[in-house]
């Protein structure tokens, strides 16, 4: 039993000196979760929306707003081959689910909070905060047992704004407005467009009865009032 205990420990200890200086998600209560390898490279998207229509026989193209940011990512476990650093020079294996399972459990819907956590991505200099929106596993090694010990993950996760760098516009919007919800609208989108202020979604959330302002279908009119 002391030979297994011993055994155990060196297997934990390895894993965690593969985490020192590498990047890792962060809940918002604090939690960290650590990539195993560093990525090779990840992206971030931002995009601006417009609106086309014809008027007149001309094209006419109106800017309706601006989607959330959005960060692409990819990384990979591997619990293959863990030499023993009591001396033996044993490989020690361990199943690749137990990091993989606590990757996805970034989705978990926190009680709390009724929806689950919004995350930080760190590594290094850069930051990028929202809600994981998508993540998916690709198990690709596996031992003579059928033990899984190599994986793949890729994540998708949807920005939130940063509302501390928006500036209050001087002028608002005099008269009540209607606005048809498309696949790409976001309340802080519409609100940049309507207002030059995307910390006023809430104005238009509360005009609409809107609770969750993540889920909003397709087609939705919405009312965008005047601001007071």
């Amino acid at each position: 039993m002391s030979v297994l205990l011993s055994s155990m420990k060196s297997l934990v200890t390895g894993i965690k000196s593969m985490f020192s200086n590498k990047a890792y998600f962060q809940t918002e209560d604090g939690e960290k979760f650590h990539v195993q390898f560093n990525p090779e490279q990840f992206r971030i998207t931002k995009t601006t929306e417009y609106s086309s229509s014809q008027q007149k026989e001309q094209p006419y193209v109106e800017f309706s707003g601006i989607a959330l940011p959005q960060l692409e990512i990819s990384f990979f476990f591997d619990t293959s081959g863990i030499t023993e650093i009591s001396g033996s020079g044993s490989v020690i294996e361990s199943d690749v689910t137990v990091l993989t399972n606590a990757f996805l459990s970034l989705l978990n819907v926190k009680t709390d909070l009724h929806r689950p956590p919004v995350v930080k991505f760190i590594w290094g200099s850069v930051c990028f905060e929202g809600f994981l929106k998508q993540a998916a596993v690709t198990y690709t090694m596996f031992n003579k047992n059928g033990m899984p010990v190599r994986a793949s993950a890729d994540a998708l996760v949807l920005g939130v704004p940063d509302v501390s760098t928006v500036k209050i516009p001087l002028e608002s919007p005099d008269r009540t407005k209607a606005r048809t919800v498309s696949d790409e609208t976001s309340l802080w989108g519409l609100a940049d467009a309507e207002y030059g202020d995307i910390s006023q979604w809430r104005v238009i959330a509360r005009a609409n009865g809107i609770m969750d302002p993540f889920d909003i279908p397709a087609g939705t009119v919405l009312k965008v009032p005047a601001l007071k």
